[in-house]
């Protein structure tokens, strides 16, 4: 049991470091600018993380690459005659996200109220740690075969 709890341990103080911030990231568009304001989900900005833009008529192309200022802020024009939906990856070493801005035939960019990444590492490293806990404690607490 000392030994089950040791390795529980170890494995909370690997895993919940490395999987610490999930992210946030929210768009506003004026005419054909989209500003973006990427942030970790402890509103931390993502300073400097890798920008990348597909349009909609060729996601397999990249449209347009950048990177965030300190702030975590980029602003980019879309190029309203091409509708679809449009993704945006942001990415800063392991944390990023992938959103998505839907522009209509007639070119107009639709609002986005943001989101939040759906579950933050942190919880579901915490989560995984219980689980394995009380699958613990129910085959520590097997019972003894009374000697015949």
């Amino acid at each position: 049991m000392k030994r089950l709890l040791l390795a529980l341990l170890i494995t909370f103080f690997v895993v919940a470091p490395a999987a610490a911030h999930g992210t946030a990231i929210t768009y506003t568009a004026t005419g054909a600018t989209v500003a973006m304001v990427a942030l970790f989900d402890d509103k931390e900005p993502m300073a400097e993380a890798q920008v990348i833009v597909y349009a909609p008529n060729d996601p397999e192309t990249v449209y347009l690459r950048g990177t965030t200022d300190e702030e975590g802020r980029f602003s980019f024009d879309i190029d309203t005659d091409i509708s679809g939906t449009w993704d945006v990856t942001v990415r800063v070493a392991s944390h990023g996200e992938i959103i998505r801005i839907p522009v209509t035939d007639s070119g107009d960019i639709l609002p986005q109220g943001g989101r939040v990444a759906a579950i933050p590492r942190s919880l579901l490293a915490i989560v995984v740690i219980a689980l394995l806990g009380g699958v613990a404690l129910y085959f520590s607490r097997t019972q003894k075969k009374p000697a015949a």
